[in-house]
């Protein structure tokens, strides 16, 4: 398989382009290719030999990006201008204005989310305040009755009850205490 020259290459695909009479056979015979190996070229270099803008993808393949740009363009055009531009991209004027739908309705569709999302989040807000609001006042509770306990046990000592859960029955605190006296003593 021969190597071929970038040059060599992109002057057959330009021949390929340029020339209205003669056929790809022909050309292709007459530089000794092949018929598919001229199209490959034609394909390689033939846009930019030309001065032609390559259609990669379908009319309808076109991304939400891609329909919103060329409608923006589109829109200040003379009728003159928008056909040239239509005819280099391969499209037509009702491509246009199914896209322009297809855009207004993806607006309506994200314009109706935002809210949504938007309302949820307010509710959840508001949710979480309403729990934090009763367990700030239950720690104001909290707090008031330990201060009170503390309060109370200052000025009036150790409840009974309490002295008398920690302490068993019968056994002495303290070790040093003197046995109580018996009558006979």
């Amino acid at each position: 398989m021969p190597n071929y020259c970038p040059e060599f290459k992109r002057s057959c695909a330009e021949k390929v382009i340029q020339n209205e009479f003669k056929s790809v056979d022909q050309i292709a015979s007459e530089n000794g290719v092949s018929r598919a190996t001229l199209f490959r070229w034609v394909k390689l270099f033939g846009a930019e030999s030309a001065g032609v803008i390559k259609r990669k993808v379908r009319p309808q393949d076109w991304s939400m990006a891609s329909k919103l740009k060329a409608l923006l363009e589109t829109q200040s055009m003379s009728e003159r201008e928008l056909g040239e531009f239509l005819r280099t991209r391969g499209l037509h004027y009702s491509h246009l204005l199914e896209w322009k739908s297809e855009v207004l309705d993806e607006v309506k569709k994200r314009g109706k989310k935002v809210p949504d999302n938007e309302a949820v989040l307010l509710r959840r807000i508001r949710e979480l305040e309403r729990e934090l609001k009763i367990k700030d006042k239950a720690l104001k509770e909290a707090t008031a009755l330990a201060i009170l306990k503390k309060k109370a046990e200052l000025l009036w000592g150790e409840a009974e009850e309490e002295k008398s859960k920690e302490k068993p029955a019968g056994k002495s605190s303290r070790s040093s205490k003197k046995p109580k006296k018996t009558e006979q003593e």
